[in-house]
């Protein structure tokens, strides 16, 4: 299974790729978030201290697979990246890689 990255903007600009196994090209897709959305994932960003994860490893396996969000909103302003199964071993990592995951899976594309 390969990784999810995403970036969520102030200007309210998501993206979101998720890898697919080999050959297969990875999956992108753009939307733009209202106010509120947005106002709504910082505050769960803030509750869940999703902003000061931080791996545990420091080498990881080339093709272990990884979460990465990127968070520029509000005061917010953070860079996360998990490699494989930390999501379960780190506390408060599955929560936000839940958040994050029901997040992409609901954004539209837009083209």
């Amino acid at each position: 299974m390969g990784g999810m990255s995403m970036t969520v903007r102030a200007d309210g600009i998501i993206e979101v790729s998720r890898g697919a196994p080999y050959p297969l090209p990875r999956k992108k897709r753009v939307a733009l978030l209202s106010a509120e959305q947005l106002h709504e994932i910082a505050d769960f960003m803030r509750d869940e201290d999703c902003c000061d994860l931080r791996s545990r490893r420091s080498k990881p396996h080339s093709d272990e697979s990884r979460l990465t969000f990127d968070i520029r909103l509000e005061d917010l302003d953070c860079q996360v990246t998990l490699l494989d199964g930390e999501r379960d071993d780190i506390p408060h990592a599955k929560a936000c890689y839940g958040y994050l995951d029901s997040l992409a899976n609901n954004t539209l594309p837009r083209w």
